[in-house]
């Protein structure tokens, strides 16, 4: 990246010298972190590792309400338009 942006193309970017350097800057810590991420001991002990979360995986689950009145009226859940009531108890039902 050096070598291709001479100062004529920096000047026809408007970088000023001092961008430039700012850009130098921030590349050799990015190099000098990758070294250090190369290097990193190969004792398993001392690896830099991400530990498991304690929160057990959930997977989606079906919501219910309260037992023994299922009528959708006297649980405050509306019933769905007219025209899409056929599908949406096609989409809910039990599957065969």
């Amino acid at each position: 990246m050096k070598n291709r942006l001479t100062p004529e193309k920096r000047k026809l970017a408007r970088s000023s010298d001092e961008e430039w350097q700012q850009y130098l800057k921030a590349a050799q810590n990015y190099q000098q972190s990758l070294q250090n991420l190369r290097v990193q001991p190969k004792n398993a002990q001392d690896r830099i590792r991400a530990h498991a979360s304690q929160l057990k995986g959930g997977g989606p689950r079906q919501v219910t309400g309260q037992p023994g009145n299922g009528d959708p009226a006297s649980i405050g859940q509306p019933l769905p338009p007219p025209d899409l009531r056929e599908a949406q108890r096609l989409f809910t039902g039990q599957k065969k």
